[in-house]
């Protein structure tokens, strides 16, 4: 069994931060503070103004179930067999896929949230999780739709408190999601290579009226934290799991993968730079740096109007306003709040930096790299993403982007664009695009999906924002090509990319016999006078003080334990030799390993002698939620 103190620090002086996340579905930063006015979007707006706008973050993926399970490990879903979407998947009309499954990652790869717990966090999940595998009981002390902070057992502890609206998934732009839209159509930009149909403007219209929804929904958060006087003391971290729309989700298009990321960074939470709060609430953060720019920074398909100049860098692009006149940007231990970073940035660095802002190591066998905090990394150079099995049909496709160069390796070339995919057929564009290309009605560039697909594509994404104008055959871009292809191959190396593995040999090596494997019961070894956990253990009776370790023989298990006075639905996360209180005491436990069936529990009847030290149970004390179904 993996330990966890080696990621640990001691307790600093100053009182680790909380963190508070909150992800939006299907999502790209068509937001007003990243200077897109079709939605009104007043909460995000005010964030943005009190934190740091990343305007070049990128998702590993175009569609959420591996997106979200690079986001959870700090691994890339290609690495660790979470690629293919999704694991679960089930369709009558394919029935030879190698699914349901639950992916297997090393044994060495945790859900982030376990080292935050072993440190003392109190970790909520409102609820989402779709991970590629069945979220492992020690991942969280609540995973419901009633998870909050507001939980936990000791106001005193800090927590990690992840909140999941939906209302921006794929889904709300069907056509009987959201029957009141409250956006006009007209004032929406249909991207060139959707056709310009009423049809077209109605969905794209939902898009928006469901991120100004989901605005509410994120400021009655933020409404609840400043109620608990909490803001001072929490990191809010804003963030999509990959982009919206046809040619966007599924496809590492920058419509895909290009994501919103807010982080408001407050001093009491350990921001040496960050001023004062005096003239917070008059900032808003607006586009352009001068009266010649664009009324808009992003284009419809979630990308950069314009390219920045020589002069002009790509984080000027937008900019604060405040009643203060200050414009400063990051120094050296943080940010100053309202500012605005061109810093390269991929979901999977998410995990890293959460820890390194809580002042713990990070692992070093994270492949995701820390952009804030103590162990803070240099920029990246390059983030890569990748498409392959969607519900009914296989791909793969591998993409590197630079800050300016877009590079996509289509391993199937001669498969067509839209490959077989039932849900995605039912979004009205979709339809559109069906009937036009039925009809003859669409123009070269909504032609494009229906045409063949080179072997590579290299796209300006700064004279090219859309992505329409392939430059991988021409001989002027040659140098950035050959740049690009070296650094997708070095990273295919480094990581270990299990694209190159089949699905189904991929599951049949997780699962001998197409039998899901079970993690092993877990063990009790007493310490005690005389007693020093030579042997195991179910019914002891001991002289105190005493300790009780618990262990698992598989490789990579974590183990969750509750108390039998602890409420029903509550685990503890064993990461040290458990105090023994004065009499006797229940024990159960479980082991757990990411891909495999859950232990069966444990029981463990502890007696203490009278003439022990009195002792509580173990610190951080569970709450009302749950972490995975009881027993």
């Amino acid at each position: 069994m993996l330990r966890y103190d080696r990621f640990m620090r001691k307790e600093p002086t100053q009182r680790r931060p909380n963190f508070l996340w909150i992800s939006f579905e299907d999502t790209n930063p068509f937001y007003g503070c990243y200077g897109d006015p079709t939605a009104e979007t007043p909460n995000l707006d005010r964030l943005a103004s009190e934190g740091q706008i990343f305007t070049h973050c990128y998702s590993t993926a175009g569609v959420c179930a591996p997106a979200r399970s690079a986001i959870i490990t700090g691994m890339y879903p290609v690495s660790i067999g979470a690629h293919h979407m999704r694991t679960t998947h089930l369709d009558p009309d394919a029935p030879d896929l190698p699914t349901p499954y639950s992916a297997v990652v090393p044994h060495y790869v945790k859900c982030f949230t376990e080292y935050l717990r072993a440190a003392g966090y109190y970790c909520t999940n409102n609820v989402k999780t779709d991970y590629q595998f069945d979220p492992p009981r020690t991942a969280w002390d609540e995973l419901s739709t009633t998870a909050h902070w507001r939980n936990r057992p000791d106001a005193g502890q800090p927590f990690f408190a992840v909140f999941n609206p939906t209302r921006t998934h794929e889904s709300g732009m069907w056509e009987d999601a959201t029957p009141e839209i409250d956006i006009d159509p007209a004032s929406v930009r249909v991207p060139p290579y959707f056709p310009d149909t009423p049809k077209v403007r109605r969905s794209l219209a939902r898009m928006h009226a469901n991120i100004a929804r989901s605005d509410r929904e994120l400021g009655e958060l933020l409404h609840q934290l400043e109620e608990d006087r909490l803001s001072e003391n929490t990191i809010v971290m804003h963030w999509s799991d990959h982009g919206p729309l046809p040619r966007g989700k599924r496809w590492p298009y920058d419509s895909g993968i290009r994501v919103p990321l807010i982080v408001r960074w407050p001093a009491g939470a350990g921001n040496s730079c960050a001023r004062s709060a005096a003239g917070r609430g008059g900032s808003r953060v607006r586009a352009g740096s001068d009266a010649s720019a664009p009324t808009a920074t992003v284009n419809a398909a979630g990308g950069h109007m314009r390219p920045p100049s020589r002069d002009r860098p790509a984080s000027a692009a937008a900019t604060t306003e405040s009643s203060t006149g200050d414009r400063s940007g990051d120094c050296a231990d943080g940010f100053a709040p309202g500012t605005v970073t061109d810093r390269l940035v991929s979901t999977v660095d998410l995990a890293p930096t959460v820890l390194s802002l809580a002042g713990l190591e990070v692992p070093p066998y994270m492949q995701g790299r820390a952009f804030l905090g103590a162990k803070a990394r240099a920029e990246r150079e390059y983030v890569f993403a990748a498409r392959d099995r969607y519900d009914t049909s296989y791909d793969m496709v591998r993409a590197c982007r630079d800050k300016r160069y877009k590079y996509m390796r289509n391993y199937l070339p001669m498969q067509e664009r839209l490959i077989w995919v039932p849900y995605r057929n039912r979004h009205p564009i979709v339809e559109e695009l069906y009937d036009g290309h039925r009809r003859g009605t669409l123009d070269a560039e909504q032609r494009v999906l229906f045409e063949a697909r080179p072997a590579e594509e290299l796209y300006d994404t700064w004279t090219d924002p859309y992505e329409l104008h392939n430059l991988a055959a021409g001989a002027d871009h040659s140098d950035d090509l050959n740049r690009l292809r070296g650094a997708l191959d070095r990273f295919r190396a480094d990581v270990g990319d299990l694209g190159d593995v089949s699905e189904s040999e991929m599951v049949r090596r997780w699962y001998p016999q197409g039998k899901q494997p079970t993690t092993a019961a877990p063990i009790a070894l007493p310490f005690a006078e005389g007693t020093y956990g030579c042997e195991a253990a179910r019914e002891i009776v001991l002289d105190g003080p005493a300790l009780l370790q618990l262990q698992c023989s598989t490789q990579g298990a974590s183990i969750a334990y509750r108390f039998e006075t602890d409420p029903p639905e509550s685990w503890r996360l064993y990461h040290a030799p458990i105090p023994l209180p004065r009499g006797t005491s229940t024990i159960t436990a479980r082991a757990t390993r990411i891909g495999y069936a859950e232990s069966e529990p444990t029981t463990i009847v502890a007696t203490v002698c009278a003439s022990a030290t009195p002792a509580a149970p173990p610190a951080s004390p569970p709450g009302r939620g749950r972490s995975a179904p009881s027993p």
